[in-house]
Parts: C-alpha cells; structure tokens; sequence
C-alpha cells in the first residue's frame, strides 16, 4: 500500500544531519507523491520543487514526540465553517493542506515552523527567513524556491498555532524585553534581519540534535520569540539573563543532570554586536524603532503575540503612559461630542 504522508522517506541513506545538505544527491532522488495531495498543494500555489527543498531543509530538524503531540491537538481543535449554506467553507476543513503536512515528521517540522513565524511575523518577511535557511545550507541556485514560493507555504500554516499555548508563551516572554523600567516601551520594535534569525533557527536545532551542546543569544525582542521556539516546539531547557547586570530573569532547567540550560538568551537593548562570551553566540539586533506597526518599505515589524481584552491597553500603554493619554487634552477633547 502506497504511503499517503506528504513527504515520504527515501528508501536509501537519508540527507546529512549536521551541516551542509547534499544538494546532487537531492537532484538525483525521487519523491513519489499521490496524485490527490499534489493537487491540493498545486491549489494553495506551492509547487512540488518547494515540498522538495522543504524537506531537504527540515529533514534535519527534530521535533519531540511531546511537540507533536501538542500540535496534533491544536489541529484538532481547528474547525471549519460555512457560508451561503454549504456553498463557501472557510478555516481549515478536513482537506486541507496543512492536515495532510503532519503525515510525516518533516511536514510536521515545517508546519511548527512555519505556524510559529506567522504568529509574530508578516508573510513576507518569513518567507525571507525560509530563503535564508535554504541559503545558509549552500543550496543551488536552481534549487530555490522564490519568495513568492516560501510565501505560499507560510500562508497554508499561518494561523495553525494560535490557538496553542505558543502565542502566549512568546507574549509571556516579550514582557521581559518590554518593561515599565524601559523608557522606549511604548516603542515597535523592527525585527532581525532575516538571516540573523534564520542563523538562529538552525543553531537552535542543532542543539534539539545533539550536535550542538548549547548556545548564547544576544539582543532584543526577537530573542523572545526564539526563546518560545526552543521551550515549546523543541522542549530545550531556557534561561534569560541581562546582558549588563547578569540577573536571572527566568530559568527553566530540567530535572537531568546538566544544570546548565541548551538555550542562554542575553537580554539587550542596543543594535551594536557583543563580544563573544562563551560557546556558540548568536546576535540578533533589534529594528529600527516604528511607532506605527507598518510594513511600507522594507521595514519588519516583530509584533511579539497577543493580549487579552482585560490587558491590552495596560500592555500597550504600559507604566504611567496610559495615565498621562488619558489625561492629554487631545483625548479630553476626542470625547467632547458636538451638540445641534
């Protein structure tokens, strides 16, 4: 019986787990897909050469069983519905694309992945991180897929993880960054360049494999969402210390032997690099400041993850910010209505 996973195991030795892709041995392989799941893919925009280089790419990467798990759920608490009837479906129905990606762990992969830069980042600007990737693994040129591709991709996932506890974990860490002793708080903050979180991406997984014992990043809010990335999709112990005093500001080590966490996250907030300070060390700087959460140009916006009701003036306007907008005589005179 012909396996109907999205991305089937070659028979013969499988693609290096630790460094650079063998690209001619992924040129000479063949992937038997069934006809049905290509045409669904071939609807949502993404061509069989970027399901092809998606796996070269995550075929790499581990996902904890617990992870799996934890996603299998979320999928399946994800409901479709209807319009005019029966006529127009809209959410995600029992054919669609992102419910067949799970039939193997790669696809798995690439939907945590994925899912998980949607709900902190534009489209755009993920597929830049996807090519980036690609790029980083010294892939051919005639092996990448365009922005237009990675793009498709982001957008069958995007959406798949929020109803998880992800978006709350990554907010949970963004207070960190965004605190009432910070004077620019109220400020939106750019996203890292592409390829630093990409750099990132896959550092984070060579620890998930074991070819990587542990690694230090440095810099600002984006280090937030990495740290929500390697506690809830790839189970890596996770603390965050200030860059200039060293203070603990959170510590989840397991219950193994090694007191040590995989995952340092140095909290700062300046754009300059640091200085190499132990292991592997990973920067990411912080964007440019934005007051309005834009995407004119070429900015990038990291829009950290979501508050609830009760909270989302508090988080926005934190400290006395929202005191004094309450107070402003442009507000008093916002609620002024004019009588005829």
């Amino acid at each position: 019986m012909q396996s109907q996973a999205l991305i089937p195991c070659p028979s013969g030795p499988g693609f290096s787990q630790q460094g650079s892709l063998d690209w001619i041995q992924l040129v000479r392989s063949s992937y038997s897909i069934p006809r049905e799941i290509l045409s669904r893919f071939s609807q949502a925009g993404v061509e069989p050469l970027t399901l092809t280089v998606g796996q070269a790419i995550f075929s790499r990467f581990v996902l904890p069983p617990c992870t799996q798990q934890k996603i299998e759920e979320t999928l399946a608490t994800l409901k479709p519905f209807s319009s005019y009837g029966q006529v127009l479906w809209f959410g995600f129905g029992v054919k669609h694309v992102a419910r067949l990606l799970v039939e193997s762990e790669q696809g798995m992969i690439c939907l945590a992945l994925c899912g998980s830069l949607s709900v902190s980042y534009e489209k755009f600007y993920c597929a830049q991180v996807l090519r980036s990737m690609t790029q980083l693994q010294n892939a051919s040129g005639d092996l990448s897929p365009s922005i237009s591709q990675w793009s498709q991709l982001i957008n069958i996932c995007s959406g798949t993880l929020l109803s998880s506890d992800f978006p709350n974990i990554v907010e949970g860490f963004s207070r960190l960054w965004y605190n009432a002793q910070n004077p620019a708080i109220w400020q939106q903050q750019g996203g890292t360049p592409p390829d630093s979180l990409g750099q990132a991406l896959l550092t984070l997984f060579d620890i998930a494999s074991g070819s990587l014992q542990s690694a230090t990043f440095v810099g600002g809010p984006d280090c937030a969402w990495i740290a929500a990335v390697a506690e809830w999709i790839l189970c890596l112990s996770v603390e965050v210390r200030d860059a200039e005093s060293d203070e603990s500001l959170y510590r989840k080590v397991g219950d193994g032997h090694c007191h040590e966490a995989q995952v340092t996250i140095l909290r700062a907030f300046h754009r300059e690099p640091m200085v190499r300070l132990k292991d592997k060390i990973c920067f990411l700087p912080s964007g440019v400041s934005d007051f309005h959460a834009t995407t004119a140009g070429d900015k990038r916006v990291f829009a950290r993850a979501r508050s609830s009701w009760e909270t989302i003036l508090s988080d926005t306007f934190p400290g006395d910010a929202l005191q004094r907008l309450l107070s402003s005589e442009a507000v008093r005179a916002f609620f002024v209505m004019p009588r005829f």
